[in-house]
């Protein structure tokens, strides 16, 4: 896999028949796809060079020419606004020390919108943490794999698939876009959403705003009123 930044190589890993791998010693540590990066806002975050594969194989991360839409206002293409990039080492539990996003800081620092899709196992769930906590919670989004659809194994077992590549070869392309296309953006304290209030607006729109019950105590209920289901002493 050879892995380039402004189209000069700088690190290539191998792969053998038995999933061992290796990269160039002492070369430099950065995201497998970033020529996919050139003059885009968001990024889909894998963990293995397949799983980057399998994404581009969906769609993801290729060129595609603006279209314009039915009101002749030309627009992105949907998967063409996404690059693709992979860790270059993997996730392993307890080493989170990512210092290939220090060495892309300049280049995602463009990026608006992360889509953290990762291997859904122990390591991958710790990977996924550091990369929310390092490129910032409101950025990102996580993309859930699908419990409900199990996939047959070698051994003749069964689980739900763990990365995009094992939803690529057992679920097909539809899903793997879906899974992207539907990642969920990860809550943040202080942020709310239009749908989130849209009922309480509406019923303050046709009963006016209800004010909590008085203090009694006149003038005072312009600056403080009580609010109910409040235990009171767990201010002291």
């Amino acid at each position: 896999f050879p892995v380039t930044i402004v189209g000069d190589l700088v690190n290539v890993k191998f792969r053998d028949g038995n999933k061992n791998f290796k990269m160039v010693k002492d070369a430099e540590l950065i995201f497998f796809g970033m020529q996919t990066l050139e003059n885009r806002h968001a990024a889909i975050i894998v963990e293995g060079e397949w799983d980057a594969l399998a994404a581009y194989e969906a769609g993801f991360g290729q060129d595609y020419p603006p279209t314009p839409n039915e009101d002749g206002e030309v627009v992105e293409h949907e998967l063409g606004r996404y690059s693709v990039l992979s860790v270059p080492n993997g996730a392993s539990k307890g080493s989170q020390r990512l210092e290939y996003l220090d060495n892309c800081s300049d280049w995602l620092a463009s990026i608006d919108e992360f889509v953290i899709a990762v291997d859904g196992d122990e390591a991958g769930i710790a990977l996924k943490d550091e990369l929310v906590r390092r490129l910032g919670a409101e950025k990102c989004r996580i993309v859930e794999y699908p419990k409900n659809a199990p996939i047959s194994l070698s051994d003749g077992s069964k689980r739900p698939p763990k990365d995009l590549n094992e939803v690529l070869v057992h679920l097909g392309v539809d899903a793997l876009k879906s899974l992207v296309m539907c990642s969920q953006a990860i809550p943040v304290d202080g942020i709310y959403y239009l749908e989130d209030v849209f009922e309480s607006m509406i019923q303050n729109f046709k009963k006016g705003v209800q004010l909590a019950p008085t203090t009694r105590f006149g003038e005072f209920d312009d600056f403080f009123r009580w609010k109910k289901g409040r235990n009171y002493r767990d201010w002291e």
